[in-house]
């Protein structure tokens, strides 16, 4: 009895352990980009939580190398990125999954190839302002976007 309950300890730690492992792995890879980028602003909401996922900051915007000494290109999320679209959607449809995203509103079926998903959400603020917007809201980014194209 008392072997089977040591086996048990030490089953759950070695589970633990192993759960552990992408959580250590992507805060150690998010620490080294923190060391400079923490100045960008504060990282908060679902995609600040590095780690917790196994998401690192390298996840979204590739992995660097050497970078910055060789000024290797980063991959850039919004409006001003030098980032094609497609590569942008791309690193979020690993995680958003395009059929759930269609599900939820037309509009993502719409613009994925091209409009930027960072066009319109907010990637690291505590929560995404246009999860938060009415119906009124998001017909107002309809016309501020499409109004301008006149």
């Amino acid at each position: 009895m008392r072997d089977r309950h040591l086996l048990s300890i030490l089953v759950s730690c070695a589970l633990l352990a192993m759960a552990a492992s992408p959580l250590q792995a992507a805060n150690d890879a998010s620490a080294k980009c923190l060391r400079c980028h923490k100045k960008n602003g504060s990282m908060e909401g679902v995609h600040s939580t590095i780690g917790e996922q196994g998401l690192a900051c390298t996840s979204c915007h590739g992995d660097q190398g050497s970078h910055p000494r060789k000024k290797a290109p980063v991959i850039e999320f919004g409006t001003d990125s030098q980032t094609e679209v497609a590569l942008q959607n791309q690193r979020c449809a690993r995680c958003h999954k395009p059929v759930k995203l269609r599900n939820a509103d037309w509009t993502h079926d719409v613009h994925q190839d091209k409009v930027g998903c960072a066009d319109c959400h907010q990637l690291h603020p505590h929560t995404d302002p246009i999860s938060q917007l009415d119906e009124i809201g998001r017909t107002q980014l309809c016309v501020d976007c499409h109004g301008s194209q006149q």
